[in-house]
């Protein structure tokens, strides 16, 4: 007789105590002291968690890249996980076959890297189609910025600032050893430190918050969905930068910990948050104001010819020019171009103009361009 299920039996229990073995080994080694990881699998990165209670900073060049990898098939748990890291206080744990169970008492990650305009816009419009971005990871990048066209190139005549530079660096070196320069009476049950607003500061957070749900709860987004979900999460970032001016703060005057968060860092982290909002703005343009990028690319083309008098936006939009694919794109972006003196838009059925709102068949939606453009007197 064949003892086949046996055997099956003695490697199954063989590889459950390896893998429980090994868990074990990997939960008793030293922690691996990391501070920045750029291409790490995520349970490699739960285990990187467990080591470094403070955090880690993920560094990525081309976030573009990054996005696009956790939009693949099978990485759907992976995005989830970036999505949880974002609270900074959730625990969590991974259990994996042939690995074991990674305990993580708070995941902690900060993401930091560049992308371009074109492809961000790409990225927020396909989530606002209810593509898989369409989970609030562009709005938990709230210290985003776009900065404006930067202009003629002039070269550095001044050396690196090596004071400034060691002085940043020792700030860096004094917040890492926080945890550890901490009273214990600053300590919860899990040894956080906790710090608060002193009176001034609580002050000027109540007043800002107060603004803030009043914007939320009223009309003044209301058709800016995306805006809105994207300044929701200023209620944490506001109070989260003012700790962290405060530290900074402390770091630099190498001052005790001691007293609560103040009144200038509070108005500091307030100021922050006004500066990040019209930038916050420029990421969902399409949706705050629409029509204006479009209207810059047909305006290009316009100047450059590609555009013609008698046109229709049906005719423009089978082109398929970069941001102009969509009907409703285009005659957003020429109802801004008519509202500048550019174009005019006629319906017309045949060789008959009919009015919006008339009968007898579909109208055709024909540009018709200023004279100084090509138009006809």
């Amino acid at each position: 007789m064949s003892n086949k299920p046996s055997i099956k039996r003695s490697m199954a229990d063989l590889e459950s105590a390896y893998a429980k073995k090994k868990g074990e080994l990997e939960q008793a080694a030293p922690p691996q002291r990391r501070y920045i990881v750029q291409d790490a699998t995520t349970e490699k990165l739960c285990e990187l968690f467990r080591g470094n209670p403070n955090g880690l900073l993920q560094f990525r060049d081309e976030l573009a890249g990054f996005f696009s990898l956790l939009e693949k098939p099978g990485r759907e748990g992976d995005r989830e996980l970036y999505l949880e890291t974002w609270d900074g206080d959730r625990p969590y744990v991974q259990d994996r076959v042939g690995r074991g169970s990674v305990h993580i008492e708070a995941m902690t990650l900060s993401l930091v890297g560049g992308i371009q305009p074109g492809k961000l816009k790409r990225y927020v419009s396909e989530a606002q189609d209810g593509a898989m971005g369409d989970d609030g990871m562009i709005q938990r990048l709230q210290v985003t910025v776009w900065p404006d066209d930067i202009g003629e190139w002039v070269e550095a005549q001044n050396p690196p600032n090596k004071e400034a530079r060691e002085r940043a660096y020792q700030i860096f070196k004094w917040l890492d050893g926080l945890s550890k320069l901490l009273p214990a009476d600053t300590k919860d049950a899990r040894g956080v430190g906790v710090v608060y607003f002193d009176d001034a500061a609580q002050g000027v957070y109540d007043d800002w918050r107060r603004q803030l749900e009043n914007r939320l709860r009223g009309k003044e987004l209301a058709d800016t969905p995306s805006l809105e979900a994207h300044l929701s999460k200023y209620r944490s970032l506001m109070p989260s930068l003012a700790l962290v001016f405060h530290l900074i703060d402390l770091a630099a005057r190498k001052a005790p910990i001691v007293g609560n968060v103040g009144l200038v860092s509070a108005q500091k982290a307030a100021a922050w948050c006004e500066f990040l909002e019209q930038h916050a703005r420029k990421i969902y343009a399409d949706e705050v104001a629409p029509g204006i990028d479009a209207a810059h690319k047909l305006a290009e083309k316009i100047g450059a010819g590609m555009v013609r008098d008698g046109d229709t936006v049906r005719d423009i939009t089978r082109k398929e020019w970069a941001g102009l694919t969509k009907p409703s794109i285009v005659r957003a972006g020429l109802d801004v171009l008519e509202a500048s003196g550019w174009v005019q838009i006629q319906l017309t059925r045949s060789e008959n103009v009919v009015r919006p709102g008339e009968t007898g068949g579909r109208a055709k939606q024909v540009v018709r361009l200023h004279p100084d453009f090509g138009g006809v007197q």
